[in-house]
């Protein structure tokens, strides 16, 4: 399975709209990525103990997050009702360097492995769990391959903090 965007070319994109709700987003398709499970976590610490305070407490923005999509290697950061667009950008753009020299604790490791398993195994209503079998469907995942993410994600060490600041 290839998604069609996955042959189109990859050129830096900057799109601007007057609008009540401001938006500030950027992210990369990280094409070298040897995805593993650890990332998730990583992802999990960037959202909740980086952009949260940064971006949401300190700037103001209504909400902010990121996103790595395991399967077209995308990874994405959004804020929303961002009064500080440019210093959120930045925030952003310090994401890779903030990794490489992260000295973090066991215990803020293990707070981000449950905040990734509860995402990752959490409750679902029958129409959440439809949706997940879809996407599996369509992808080609195994219940097996999930579970092997999930050993991952369990396994996660200060290292893959590191690893993942390279891409």
């Amino acid at each position: 399975w290839q998604a069609w965007w996955q042959n189109q070319p990859k050129k830096p994109e900057y799109l601007e709209k007057e609008a009540q709700i401001r938006y500030v987003a950027k992210g990369s398709n990280l094409v070298h990525l040897d995805f593993k499970g650890q990332y998730l976590v990583v992802n999990n610490y960037l959202s909740s103990d980086v952009l949260m305070p940064q971006v949401r407490v300190k700037g103001g923005a209504y909400g902010v997050w990121c996103s790595l999509n395991r399967h077209t290697k995308d990874f994405t950061c959004y804020s929303y009702r961002d009064p500080n667009g440019q210093t959120t950008l930045n925030v952003y753009d310090s994401l890779s360097q903030h990794l490489m020299n992260l000295e973090i604790t066991q215990e803020q490791i293990d707070n981000n492995i449950l905040g990734t398993i509860g995402k990752w195994d959490g409750w679902s209503d029958a129409p959440t769990r439809g949706l997940r079998n879809f996407l599996q469907a369509l992808t080609g995942e195994t219940s097996e391959q999930r579970a092997a993410i999930r050993e991952q994600i369990l396994l996660t060490k200060p290292s893959d903090f590191r690893e993942f600041g390279v891409y």
